[in-house]
This record gives structure tokens, C-alpha cells and sequence, in this order.
């Protein structure tokens, strides 16, 4: 199971990953003779939400496919919200060895405000992984 670890920053639990489109997607694109796109972002583990959620920035950079809507609710009320397909690769960028953490296919929420993160790593990721919070060290840990 690889295991990640990161320091505690300032702002949160914060972690990098890279997002394709999902795997059929990529296929497609392949298939096409294209070279299928990715982005890399800064994402924050946010226990607080039940999906990981992707700025429509990103989605709209990799390709990721619609996969519908749904009704979501938030401290500013209820909203509907866009879904997407797309691939997460959880990895530290300051340890290039250390393996990757792989969800292909996932389903996420198109962020409905702009907010200081372009991804929220959400229950959906976390309840597939042990994420592991060492307070007084100033660490974390998400093995996957």
C-alpha cells in the first residue's frame, strides 16, 4: 500500500496531485492520435466534504467528461452542481521516488465559487485510504 507523507502547512492538509480525463477519455483521445491533457494542482484533504471537488478550470484543461448534475448543499444553501469523470493521482512533489496514489475514474463535483484551491480531496478519496494526522510532529500521512 504506498504511503505519502507531507508536513502540516499553514493552510490545511495539503497535497499534490495531477488529474486526467478518466480513463475512457484518455483512451479516446489516444485513439484519436492526441496526447490526452493533465494538470497538476495543490489540492487541500477536506474531511468536510463528501466528493472531491475540481475548479472548472482544471476540468475544463484535462477534457473530463459530464457526467451529469446533482443537488448539492453548502454553507451558502442549496445548488446545483455539475459532475465529471476524471483520474486522481495523489504524489509529493518534493519526494519524486515515493509512489502514487491512483483513483481512475472518479466522479467529481465541478466547484460551484471560486476558492483559494483548485481541488478538495474529498470522504469519497479519503474513506478509500488511511490518512493519518500527527498533530504534535507537524505531519501527515495518507497511505493508500
Amino acid at each position: 500500500m504506498p504511503q505519502l507523507q507531507y508536513p502540516i502547512a499553514s493552510d490545511g492538509l495539503i497535497v499534490d496531485v495531477r488529474l486526467t480525463a478518466d480513463s475512457k477519455g484518455v483512451t479516446s483521445m489516444l485513439d484519436a492520435g492526441e496526447r490526452p491533457p493533465m494538470a497538476f494542482a495543490r489540492a487541500l484533504i477536506d474531511t468536510g466534504s463528501d466528493v472531491t471537488v475540481v475548479s472548472p478550470t482544471l476540468l475544463h484543461q484535462i477534457r473530463a467528461t459530464l457526467h451529469g448534475t446533482n443537488k448539492t448543499t453548502g454553507i451558502g444553501g442549496a445548488t446545483t452542481v455539475r459532475l465529471h469523470l476524471a483520474s486522481l493521482y495523489i504524489f509529493n512533489a518534493s519526494s519524486v521516488h515515493d509512489p502514487w496514489i491512483v483513483r481512475s475514474d472518479l466522479i467529481v463535483m465541478e466547484l460551484p465559487v471560486a476558492i483559494e484551491f483548485d481541488v478538495l480531496i474529498g470522504m469519497d478519496v479519503i474513506r478509500t485510504c488511511r490518512l493519518h494526522v500527527d498533530g504534535p510532529s507537524k505531519r501527515f500521512s495518507l497511505d493508500g
